[in-house]
């Protein structure tokens, strides 16, 4: 732990002696989201996610400003501000289909869209859940890694799973059974 806030610090004095605010909104966003793990204490993440949107406002890239929302989003979903968090993972996403592809771009997109579905569940929204589930799975389906297809599968075998539950419907039971097997 002390040696990735290390790194991560080395990072940042570098990115603020070339005024790289792109950088300097990337570290203190993953700084953050680093901290989430290590550290209960609210007060770092804020600060944190304070100084990634201050460099945010000074920089234009897109899949950067996005990832800080992401980060947003999650802080917010962690202290159960539901509203909040799908508030962030939606400015994300915004930012992200705005963005110049990259190789990170498309599953931080799945991330964001299977964080909504998850906001969403926690919601009671099934529609909203069932939608943003479906996004996720059909990126996720374009995509080489079988890693981020399995979990994308099985977001949405889970959201059938928990509906199932709740209405005891055939169709639920087809549908989680179709994208579990």
């Amino acid at each position: 732990q002390d040696e990735i806030y290390k790194i991560i610090d080395q990072n940042i004095q570098i990115a603020t002696k070339s005024n790289n605010y792109k950088y300097l909104t990337y570290f203190y966003s993953y700084k953050a989201f680093i901290a989430m793990s290590y550290d209960s204490s609210n007060n770092n993440i804020n600060t944190y996610l304070s100084n990634a949107k201050k460099f945010s406002a000074r920089t234009n890239d897109n899949e950067t400003i996005g990832f800080m929302h992401f980060v947003q989003g999650e802080f917010n979903y962690n202290k159960n501000e539901s509203f909040n968090a799908a508030e962030h993972y939606i400015k994300a996403i915004k930012y992200f289909d705005q963005a110049a592809p990259s190789k990170k771009l498309i599953p931080r997109k799945i991330s964001n869209y299977r964080k909504l579905a998850l906001v969403y569940a926690r919601l009671g929204e099934f529609d909203l859940q069932d939608k943003f589930s479906k996004q996720s799975l059909e990126m996720a389906i374009k995509q080489e890694d079988k890693q981020i297809l399995f979990d994308a599968y099985m977001a949405v075998g889970y959201l059938y799973e928990n509906h199932l539950t709740k209405t005891n419907s055939n169709k639920f039971k087809v549908e989680a059974e179709k994208n579990y097997l």
